[in-house]
């Protein structure tokens, strides 16, 4: 495997613990996403999509303005879509292995 994504898995790790640490539960690392998804009355998946969202939206203005970011560097922003890429991922399977063992 590359070692530019090995590095960056390991960079996923070290993000999604310290992250987790601020905005999670422990035992819970959706906690934050489940919270959010109640207070605006939509589903957690819709929480991670506006996310996602709002990263695609900021990458492409910096870059089609051709802007320097002023407060979070451009390769920050995408290890933070890949982490909600995954997270959402992890979230979706979560859900479909409680459904399946409800069953």
């Amino acid at each position: 495997m590359n070692s530019d994504v090995l590095e960056m898995f390991a960079i996923l790790q070290h993000l999604h613990s310290a992250k987790s640490h601020d905005y999670a539960q422990d035992g819970n690392a959706f906690s934050n996403f489940e919270e959010a998804a109640a207070s605006a009355g939509v589903p957690v998946d819709t929480v991670f999509a506006v996310l996602m969202g709002i990263k695609q939206a900021r990458l492409k203005e910096l870059q089609m303005a051709h802007k320097e970011p002023l407060h979070e560097a451009l390769n920050d922003t995408q290890v933070d879509l890949a982490l909600y890429a995954v997270l959402r991922a992890a979230y979706a399977r979560q859900q479909a292995e409680v459904v399946y063992h409800a069953v």
